[in-house]
């Protein structure tokens, strides 16, 4: 056991110099009195402190930091000091930070990421928010206690309210704290803040909880995880927005043939044109289809977005869709294997009529495919747009921003955004309608010569046809599944690996989108030409899905106008779809098939009858008439048993009662009618029955069951004279 020996005791011992080395050390700790202690519970002072922007007064939490760490910090915080200076003699923080990066050069700081510290800095007002708390030690780290999960989830639905991202977590918090002070929500209702209830009317109002500094509340919602990015985006923005921040499907265009699936899709062009045909500049809208096996495009058709005169602008529609079908079927022959068409459901797409059309005519060798709309409910309540789903044909989305770059040096660039322009565009608009006005006073011929600061559709297709051959020859990519090739030099062009002699050198590429196409084409033996009788007929019919409405007619909708159809053999109950092939240039007739390649017939159109026009007036009647009589006779055939039972019925009777059946009413005599219409409605129903009040003294008739029935199936033959 050390026992306690007095200080100035004997026992000590005195070196040479004459000092104990008991004295020695307390002089050393009398040295400290005017020292500086270092904070011990450092996260517990981080979430207590006060913010301030100087370092004064806190060097006991600054010399928690490794000194290197602790040297960089004062720096910054005299650069802050500098900059904020500077601001306030009127220079530009970009400027002020420029200035102090050239200062505190020894630092090597740049001034893009000196401007960011400064400016927390000067929101925040204290100088911890310089603390690289990477290279801190632990307790300067965020603290995992402190905050009640209610307060998190508080906060956590605070996020969701105030819709932007960034700058509205800032404001969510700012709101938290304004509703601690005054005990109102953002709407202005009293409500305790969850977490804190139980002593919420005895809060200190004039100061915030512990803990509850902006930085801290920050870092312990993000671990609270219920703030992710695809959460925010669907409360901010909608499910479309919040796919890219969820997983995807991988897909891959490995094991996939030639034609095998084909991509549709419209791509707007990040350039104006000029239209000589309206004397406007107008968006250009392209429709191109794709092959996914090997990334070439296959075709294209290209529509100005002319304003019409009720002010909207003309866009793709299932015209320019069904035209760059009939353009793929005309090019590019059938293969063995199934075709399968991915387009879009909006408008330039392919109806379900052509899409039946299409399975009909080519023997179901084509199959189309809608991709998926997004949008339902909001995560609020409330009923979203619904948009395409682009993430249905990712490989052909992602080729049309090469589109774009291919196109980057045409005049008339709009941007990539609608409300960022260029402040060039409008006067290159502004000259090219002048030029425009100017040239109307030249010859026809002339006139076609002139050129304008935007390119003319003919012009814009040229170039865009020079876009898809050069991205169907291009080797300079990173397309996936694509082998690479060896070339060797002969000295005039790049020849193939299989016709190197000895000892050649080799240079290795990526195959072109063509040559991949070439290699799938010759693994296929057998590729069918389709028939131009089948394009012919599938570009020249209008297609739609019919119903039988409940009359037996069909009515088919061409141009905008209702046409109406009868049945010209075999009729079809009501209520059956079916589909309807309508070519204008026959347009009395519509060929009526199952969809499923059965051939249902042809229908003759019906037309408006005028009323002066007797002959068509008499064949419309007897039209409707025979309809009428094929309606009763199904009906009586329906009906038989209780016919018969009714019969029955009054047959009993009369002989129970022996009533009398009088004779016809004639005619009456000298009745002149004014026309056949009125002679055919006064010659129907002259037989009425009568009942005697008293039996005559006769006996009664025997049983007339087979009369009646003779009767009642009784139908006048028709006539022209009758009338609907």
């Amino acid at each position: 056991m050390i026992s306690d020996l007095p200080i100035n005791s004997s026992a000590a011992a005195t070196p040479a110099h004459g000092r104990s080395d008991t004295a020695m050390v307390l002089a050393a700790f009398d040295g400290l009195a005017g020292t500086v202690q270092p904070v011990r519970d450092v996260q517990t002072y981080l979430v207590t402190r006060t913010p301030q922007p100087l370092i004064e007064g806190e060097e006991g939490l600054l010399i928690t930091l490794p000194a290197k760490l602790q040297n960089e910090v004062k720096a910054l915080v005299r650069a802050c000091v500098y900059v904020a200076g500077l601001v306030k003699a009127k220079l530009s923080v970009q400027a002020a930070c420029v200035s102090a990066a050239n200062v505190f050069r020894q630092w090597r700081w740049k001034h893009r990421t000196l401007r960011p510290k400064y400016e927390a800095w000067r929101d925040a007002k204290d100088w911890v928010v310089l603390v690289n708390c990477a290279k801190a030690p632990a307790g300067w780290r965020a603290r995992e206690d402190g905050l009640p999960e209610a307060f998190k989830a508080f906060i956590s639905m605070r996020y969701g309210q105030f819709t932007r991202t960034t700058d509205g977590k800032r404001q969510a918090i700012f709101s938290a704290f304004r509703q601690w002070k005054t005990g109102k929500n953002p709407d202005g209702d009293l409500q305790p803040i969850p977490g804190y209830e139980l002593e919420w009317e005895k809060r200190d109002r004039e100061n915030l909880p512990v803990g509850w500094s902006a930085s801290n509340i920050r870092g312990q919602v993000k671990k609270f995880g219920k703030t992710s990015l695809a959460v925010l985006a669907l409360l901010h923005d909608s499910q479309s927005a919040a796919r890219q921040h969820l997983p995807q499907i991988l897909g891959t265009r490995k094991g996939l043939r030639f034609l095998e699936k084909i991509t549709f899709d419209d791509v707007r062009t990040d350039w104006l044109i000029f239209n000589p045909k309206t004397g406007q500049a107008e968006e250009m809208w392209v429709l191109v289809a794709r092959d996914e096996a090997t990334a070439m495009v296959l075709g294209f058709v290209m529509l100005p977005a002319t304003v019409r005169e009720d002010g909207k602008a003309t866009h793709l529609g299932a015209r320019q869709m069904k035209e760059l079908a009939g353009y793929i079927l005309q090019t590019y022959p059938l293969p063995p294997y199934l075709m399968h068409w991915v387009v879009e459901r909006g408008t330039a797409t392919l109806a379900e009529a052509v899409r039946l059309a299409l399975g009909e005519l080519f023997n179901n060798r084509i199959r189309v495919h809608y991709t998926s709309m997004i949008g339902d409910q909001s995560p609020r309540g409330y009923q979203e747009k619904r948009k395409g789903n682009s993430r249905g044909k990712a490989s052909h989305e992602s080729h049309n921003r090469l589109f774009h770059t291919q196109a980057s040096f045409i005049g008339g660039q709009t941007g990539n955004r609608w409300d960022v322009r260029p402040a060039e565009l409008k006067a290159r608009c502004d000259e090219a309608r002048a030029i425009y006005l100017r040239s109307q006073d030249l010859p026809e011929p002339l006139r076609e010569q002139v050129k304008y600061p935007l390119p003319t559709p003919a012009v814009a297709r040229e170039k865009f046809k020079q876009f898809c051959t050069d991205q169907n020859f291009r080797t300079q990519h990173d397309l996936e599944d694509f082998e690479d090739v060896l070339e060797w030099f002969d000295g005039v062009k790049w020849q193939p690996r299989e016709t190197a002699p000895a000892g050649a050198s080799f240079k290795r590429r990526k195959e072109m989108p063509v040559e991949r196409a070439l290699r799938l084409i010759r693994a296929v033996e057998k590729w069918d030409r389709v028939s131009p009788d089948l394009i012919k007929t599938f570009l020249e019919h209008t297609q739609r899905v019919v119903k039988v409405e409940v009359n037996g007619e069909i009515i088919f909708r061409h141009e905008g106008n209702d046409l109406v159809f009868a049945n010209g053999g075999l009729p079809l109950a009501p209520e059956t779809k079916a589909l309807g092939y309508y070519f204008p240039g026959d347009p009395q007739f519509l060929h009526v098939t199952s969809g499923d390649g059965r051939i249902l017939g042809t229908w003759y159109q019906r037309d408006r009858t005028a009323y002066l026009d007797q002959e068509a007036l008499a064949k419309a009647m007897r039209y409707t008439h025979a309809a009428r009589t094929a309606a009763m006779a199904t009906a009586r055939e329906l009906a038989a048993p209780e016919l018969a039972g009714l019969a029955a019925m009054r047959a009993h009777n009369t002989a129970l009662e022996q009533f009398v059946v009088t004779a016809n009413v004639p005619d009456a005599i000298g009745t002149e009618h004014g026309s056949g219409v009125a002679a055919g409605i006064t010659s129907t129903g002259t037989e009425r029955t009568t009942f005697a009040t008293k039996p005559p003294a006769v006996q009664p008739k025997p049983d007339c069951t087979a009369e009646l029935l003779e009767r009642a199936n009784k139908v006048p033959a028709p006539t022209e004279e009758h009338w609907d």
